[in-house]
């Protein structure tokens, strides 16, 4: 069967690999959004009142994760759902780390040289914004046997966060692609009941702040999605908005407002949760799909990776020197406002590029390896 995307999959991913971008930026430069009443308020208290609405769910970056995760589920699973030819299964299981590793390799071989060099900035930034979080990481250099360890093995296998503080996700990553396949082939023989396996996995893994959860209820939706279920009209755009307002439970700190009532689970638990809550309504209505099947956000889904590993390097170099650069002349908010617009703009130019003659580059690279190796 021919691996056919699915467009308001990609579109979601190009929106939350943008909101991912901006939620860092924002624990940079008002890191009351994420920590609350725990951090400086920039914005008149606005950004502390965000940390813990609703409408923060936009700038939450721990739901924006399982989200990512639970559509990387969604897609593998539907792949391996719809295999004709199940001895190809092996191929999607081995390709697996030789399609997410070199890209990281490039981007990590990247952070090792401007460790050596000095060329981050963000532990000079901490003065500044205040923030608890930038000055953590890239303070010390890296020796090329530590990058090799990092980048081959540590990351994947151990959520090793030396080349990016983003990276830590990426063995939740690996791991949770390989369970959704698992998942995936039991609906090779039981088709029609291979949910029950799917919630008992989810039961086993709830409560216990693993992002793997994800992977398990993105396999369910992925059988869902094929299912002839008939919903009324009200219930996808109702599920989208409770899974919204559970993606806005604070990460940082304790909620004081109504989340103070959600205590009983971990945030981790209750972004995954309204993950999937959001993710079954948009499943069933087809206008959320045509809004997120947009040429732009597809556009952005394809380039979400490359996205993904390039923002925090970028981030912790161009947008805090910028910030630095300008912050006498501009002040706070001027140079605030000029580092997010180069940012952004540096971010999109910089992963289309990558995307279009690395990542590709590397994918059309592995297909020639493992086409020789296939042949008898």
């Amino acid at each position: 069967m021919e691996k056919k995307r699915i467009e308001w999959v990609d579109g979601l991913k190009g929106i939350a690999c943008v909101l991912i971008f901006c939620h860092h930026f924002a624990l940079i430069f008002f890191p009351a959004t994420f920590y609350g009443p725990w951090a400086e308020s920039r914005l008149q208290g606005i950004d502390t009142y965000l940390a813990q609405s609703p409408l923060g769910v936009v700038l939450n970056g721990n739901f924006l994760l399982a989200v990512f995760c639970m559509l990387s589920a969604l897609v593998l699973s539907l792949q391996v759902m719809g295999m004709e030819d199940k001895t190809r299964l092996g191929g999607v299981v081995a390709k697996r780390y030789f399609r997410l590793m070199p890209p990281l390799f490039v981007v990590g071989l990247v952070v090792w040289v401007f460790l050596r060099f000095g060329l981050f900035t963000n532990t000079q930034a901490v003065a500044a914004t205040g923030s608890p979080w930038v000055g953590q990481y890239y303070r010390h250099a890296l020796s090329f046997r530590e990058f090799l360890e990092a980048a081959l093995v540590k990351v994947w296998f151990y959520g090793d966060e030396s080349l990016s503080t983003a990276f830590w996700m990426l063995s939740r990553l690996f791991y949770g692609s390989f369970l959704a396949i698992l998942l995936s082939t039991v609906a090779w023989k039981y088709r029609k009941r291979a949910w029950i396996m799917y919630i008992a996995v989810a039961a086993l893994l709830f409560d216990r702040s693993d992002l793997l959860l994800a992977f398990a209820l993105g396999t369910l939706l992925a059988w869902l999605l094929h299912r002839d279920l008939r919903l009324p009209k009200l219930v996808p755009p109702m599920a989208v908005l409770l899974g919204l307002l559970l993606g806005g439970y604070p990460s940082g700190f304790s909620a004081t407002n109504f989340y103070r009532y959600f205590r009983g689970l971990t945030f981790v638990d209750w972004h995954i949760l309204g993950a999937f809550v959001m993710l079954f309504g948009i499943l069933f209505w087809k206008g959320a799909q045509k809004l997120l099947s947009w040429r732009l956000f597809t556009w952005l889904g394809k380039l979400s990776y490359s996205v993904y590993l390039i923002h925090i390097p970028l981030l912790f170099s161009l947008t805090t020197g910028v910030f630095l650069w300008t912050e006498g002349k501009l002040g706070y908010f001027g140079s605030v406002a000029l580092a997010f617009g180069v940012s952004l703009g540096a971010l999109i130019g910089i992963a289309w590029l990558y995307h279009r003659f690395a990542e590709r580059g590397f994918a059309r690279l592995q297909d020639k390896l493992f086409s020789k190796l296939e042949k008898k």
